[in-house]
């Protein structure tokens, strides 16, 4: 399985934005129509698609959180039709490797409600720990890249 994160622009923007999770997850994730509206008037938001095998399957974003001071990934959604084939977590390699490249060895952030127990899993599998700190009504969770 080929993972790329790959830049949204014209060609992939309204594609992107028809992405969906299953129903009972979407308390848990920002639309990407909003995602990408944040992104375009907030510094320090990059946002890109998630594509398996040349097919978009998904939408991560990452950002400088000036509050925490801190990069993170700030979404990570797989399109329902694409979930549970392991696209989350080589996603997050990949984009593990766009901030180290960016950014060098830095503390990475990402967050997740309390009841998010999936993603929670997900995110502990990948390195981060739980700080036990609430921000934004999530659980903070950091990774040394």
């Amino acid at each position: 399985m080929n993972i790329e994160l790959r830049t949204i622009d014209r060609e992939n923007m309204y594609d992107v934005i028809e992405l969906q999770v299953a129903d009972e997850q979407k308390k848990f994730v920002a639309s990407n129509s909003f995602s990408l509206l944040q992104a375009n008037y907030e510094v320090d938001m990059y946002p890109f698609a998630i594509y398996k095998d040349n097919e978009l399957v998904g939408f991560v974003m990452y950002d400088l959180d000036d509050e925490i001071d801190m990069y993170g990934m700030c979404r990570l959604m797989v399109d329902k039709k694409y979930q549970n084939q392991g696209i989350g977590k080589l996603a997050i390699e990949k984009l593990f490797d766009v901030v180290r490249e960016e950014h060098g060895n830095v503390k990475f952030y990402t967050s997740a409600e309390p009841t998010n127990t999936v993603a929670l899993g997900l995110y502990e599998k990948m390195g981060f720990e739980n700080t036990g700190k609430i921000v934004y009504d999530e659980v903070l969770m950091i990774k040394q890249l």
